[in-house]
């Protein structure tokens, strides 16, 4: 069994990092498989995305950081292969398009807001089938 969990903190990165770092992708989806929990499945569910949730927010935290550190190990590298990751630091440009592109851009943000609205209208009436369930979580 895996503890993520103790009374001082979520998840202690600096003693678990190394064990997590040599996993493959393989090692990984088999330990999640392999988690056991005494939690039933909706609350193990529910405590699986707020660690998600935790996760995603770090990320977001650390992403400069963690550029920044990539430009001075690697010393303007653009790809580079570290713990079983291919990290690449990509250039993102923005273009300045003609009046035309803008017009065509304009319309079809215009034909697709009118399709969502005819859409919304005729579900008023439409016959719907349920095709499938999906089990959402909101975090508030």
């Amino acid at each position: 069994m895996i503890d993520l969990i103790t009374k001082t903190e979520v998840l202690n990165l600096d003693n678990n990092s190394v064990v997590i770092l040599k996993q493959s992708k393989a090692g990984l989806e088999k330990s999640a498989r392999d988690l056991k929990t005494r939690l039933d499945p909706l609350t193990e569910f529910e405590a699986l995305y707020k660690l998600q949730y935790l996760i995603k927010y770090r990320m977001e935290c650390v992403k400069e950081q963690a550029m920044e550190t990539f430009k001075e190990k690697f010393e303007g590298s653009q790809t580079e292969r570290e713990n079983g990751f291919s990290i690449t630091l990509k250039q993102q440009y923005e273009y300045n398009y003609s009046d035309k592109v803008k017009d065509i851009e304009t319309e079809i943000k215009t034909l697709q807001a009118q399709l969502t609205q005819t859409k919304d209208k005729q579900r008023e009436t439409a016959r719907g089938e349920v095709k499938s369930e999906i089990l959402s979580l909101t975090l508030k």
